[in-house]
């Protein structure tokens, strides 16, 4: 079992103690989806649409996409934008 953690966690890290952006595979292997509120909740000042500070990882996730709808597509991200448009096209044609 140690072996096998030890394996594990030197593909996630990439034989470094510590992560890198770049190196290993932990980008690959943590689910974004996961990990987004609690980044969010951690490295960054969220706040909502009164000025708030927001604590909740979800409250977070929810207060950055509503910021990112309110701003036009030429400034959102790429991913986003094409979200956007699924949802607009499955609106229109619903």
């Amino acid at each position: 079992m140690e072996r096998r953690f030890l394996s594990v966690l030197g593909e996630f890290t990439g034989g470094n103690e510590d992560l890198e952006y770049g190196v290993g595979r932990w980008l690959e292997m943590v689910r974004g989806k996961m990990v987004l509120p609690f980044v969010l909740r951690a490295c960054f000042k969220v706040r909502d649409a009164q000025g708030a500070i927001v604590q909740n990882g979800r409250d977070c996730l929810v207060a950055v996409a509503k910021d990112l709808l309110r701003k036009g597509l030429d400034v959102q991200p790429g991913d986003f934008q094409r979200l956007y448009r699924v949802i607009e096209d499955r609106v229109i044609s619903a």
